[in-house]
């Protein structure tokens, strides 16, 4: 079983059965297609959608996806997350947050925290565009914000610090 976490709001639970794909216990049926790496075309329920994936980390089991050019984060938990959070534990609780860095030149096209926000582990900090992609920059940690060094529309170059926490 999977539970998948859609922007931090809506949660779906996601699990086969007799080879059938069940949502939040329903069989779901979809017609997906490879248009090319990371792009794919999905019919379901008579609709068409574009689906592109922005972003993998596989390390944190997050996804940003566009769907029809809208934009989602998607936070996976397979059932030893699941089971470990039944538990209490949370591996990665109580790391700490190092000053966030840009990672490439870019131009800063939002920022979505202000000094003195409390931000946890995955939560979005700036959008940095660079190569003609957009690019979500998240918290590495649990922290709390001390200062912003950018604003939106200002040109970064690689390892500019951007936020101080």
């Amino acid at each position: 079983m999977l539970k998948a976490t859609v922007d931090h709001k809506k949660e779906y639970q996601i699990e086969q059965k007799d080879g059938d794909m069940l949502l939040d216990g329903q069989p779901f049926h979809w017609d997906l297609s490879s248009l090319e790496p990371g792009k794919y075309h999905v019919i379901r329920e008579n609709r068409s959608y574009n689906l592109e994936v922005v972003e993998a980390d596989f390390k944190t089991k997050s996804l940003q996806i566009k769907v029809n050019g809208n934009l989602f984060e998607v936070n996976l938990q397979d059932h030893m997350d699941l089971l470990l959070e039944r538990l209490g534990i949370d591996a990665n609780a109580g790391a700490a947050i190092q000053d966030l860095k840009a990672p490439m030149p870019g131009l800063v096209l939002d920022v979505f925290v202000k000094p003195g926000d409390v931000v946890s582990k995955g939560d979005r900090l700036i959008v940095l565009e660079a190569m003609k992609m957009e690019n979500i920059l998240k918290a590495q940690g649990d922290g709390e914000v001390k200062d912003i060094l950018v604003s939106k529309g200002d040109s970064v170059e690689k390892n500019q610090v951007m936020i101080q926490f």
